[in-house]
């Protein structure tokens, strides 16, 4: 969810709404520095253990691999994409947020073979 939409208060009370609707299946989550970097992170982690496949789609891997890493004039990780016409790498961030809602990331592990994802 994009953090323009939770500072206006309109990504907050579609949480909000959800969540009195579905209980504990609905959990909020800003996308800011810290969230957005363990998000980040997590996936990266899965694909290098290959604990992931996503299906051969040139739109959802387009977007995995929109999102760079830069830091701030503070130093800290700022994971983002450039915001285009296509996306806002809403699909990576959906894959990420699953990912972490199933609990399935675990540390990480050395690479073998150079492999790092797979795609199916």
């Amino acid at each position: 969810m994009n953090h323009r939409l939770l500072r206006h208060g309109i990504g907050m009370n579609l949480a909000e709404n959800l969540h009195s609707e579905f209980r504990s299946r609905v959990e909020a989550v800003a996308m800011l520095g810290q969230t957005k970097e363990s998000l980040a992170v997590g996936l990266k982690i899965a694909f290098e253990n290959e604990g992931i496949s996503i299906p051969r789609d040139r739109d959802l891997t387009g977007q995995v691999h929109s999102i760079k890493k830069s830091s701030t004039g503070a130093g800290y990780a700022r994971f983002d994409t450039e915001t285009n016409e296509r996306h806002h790498a809403d699909k990576c961030w959906a894959l990420a947020l699953g990912l972490h809602a199933s609990g399935t990331v675990k540390k990480r592990r050395r690479r073998r073979d150079g492999v790092s994802a797979s795609i199916v």
